[in-house]
């Protein structure tokens, strides 16, 4: 079974998600604005990082996974059409 790791640094405010082992982290490559892809040593994307994650309440995070057996593509132009 696939892990997601969901790391969130109140004090650096980030917030980041890994589905590789983090400490295989070897460089980052700045993908749009505030976000960070994490690459390994190989150069293969493990994670995101949202590098200014400032929820708006002090509220514990949480969170939700869903699974699709259907392509993402396909669900949006199920939806559209719909």
């Amino acid at each position: 079974m696939a892990t997601l790791k969901v790391l969130h640094d109140k004090v650096g405010g980030t917030l980041s998600i890994f589905w590789g082992d983090p400490a295989e982290s070897a460089s980052c490559d700045d993908a749009a604005g505030d976000v960070v892809v994490v690459l390994d040593g190989d150069e293969r994307p493990i994670g995101v990082e949202l590098i200014t994650y400032r929820p708006d309440d002090e509220q514990p995070l949480a969170v939700e996974l869903s699974t699709f057996e259907q392509p993402a593509q396909d669900r949006i132009l199920t939806e559209v059409s719909a």
